[in-house]
């Protein structure tokens, strides 16, 4: 459900609010505000839940 790579974004899943931060990480901030920054953003956001995972 995150934000495709062509700068349009799927609805964010409703059952879940890490989804809805993924789909605005992913979609409005990437896409938006940081689009230079994406790569750094995104690799952030996918290795840091990992990290957590392993503790």
């Amino acid at each position: 459900t995150a934000g495709n790579r062509n700068g349009t974004c799927k609805p964010a899943d409703d059952r879940s609010p890490y989804y809805k931060l993924f789909d605005y990480l992913f979609c409005d901030y990437d896409h938006g505000v940081r689009p230079t920054d994406k790569r750094y953003v995104t690799s952030v956001f996918v290795f840091l839940p990992k990290i957590y995972l392993r503790y």
